[in-house]
């Protein structure tokens, strides 16, 4: 499993995001985006997922994601704050509409849900509508339901916002699966220290250039982050 990115150009209007971007990325590797914000972690993982135009070519095990979008088997699922939540619906009514998107067969559907709100911890509030659960509870409900598509690639953006200790060993156990299943995995976030638990390889976004390095036990991610972003 590969995802390759070939001279990647990305542009918010005429502000160039992301310029000629050529990295190979491998099955059971996890990718912590580090940059300022604004900089364009966020576009790229939407780029990737297909929400973004861009320049130059993203490969899947050597397909163009572009034609992944029209065969309608994109390998890709994406955490974000703003997309895959019906505010005015339960978090049970949710699980069903993004069970019927990925095809799940109507005799799975109930064990399905069960399995996303324990996972979520939301058993109490799983009937209620999402719009009056916390940030945390919003952001569990939204990370128990990656895991309805089987997609070989996963985008989180800001994944441990509004998470208090137990969601976020939720979610440190969810990208440890991905990595076990030989799953490539996105991670954008400010809180440097999760990401040095969590990844294999940080990617740093400044001034429309990208880099990589790669993690081991010595490295110190703050004093990387001030070389190589406050430079």
């Amino acid at each position: 499993m590969e995802l390759i990115f070939r001279n990647l150009c990305i542009k918010h209007g005429k502000k160039v995001i992301i310029k000629n971007m050529n990295m190979d990325f491998k099955g059971g590797q996890v990718v912590g985006l580090i940059g300022y914000n604004g900089v364009g972690k966020t576009t790229l993982l939407k780029a990737i997922s297909g929400l973004k135009e861009f320049d130059g070519e993203i490969l899947f095990d050597g397909m163009s994601l572009t034609k992944y979008r029209k065969k309608n088997d994109y390998p890709i699922s994406i955490l974000l704050n703003d997309i895959g939540i019906y505010r005015d619906l339960s978090a049970v009514d949710n699980i069903k509409i993004e069970a019927i998107y990925n095809n799940i067969p109507a005799s799975n559907v109930e064990s399905l849900i069960d399995a996303c709100i324990g996972l979520a911890g939301l058993e109490n509030d799983k009937k209620i509508p999402v719009r009056k659960y916390s940030l945390g509870m919003l952001r569990r409900l939204q990370i128990s339901m990656l895991t309805i598509k089987k997609a070989d690639v996963v985008l989180l953006d800001e994944p441990f916002n509004g998470l208090d200790q137990e969601g976020i060993l939720l979610v440190r156990k969810l990208i440890e699966q991905y990595r076990k299943n030989r799953k490539i995995v996105f991670v954008s976030s400010h809180t440097l220290q999760e990401l040095k638990l969590v990844c294999d390889k940080f990617m740093f976004v400044n001034k429309g250039e990208v880099s990589v390095r790669n993690n081991d036990k010595d490295i110190d991610i703050d004093k990387l982050y001030e070389d190589i972003i406050k430079r």
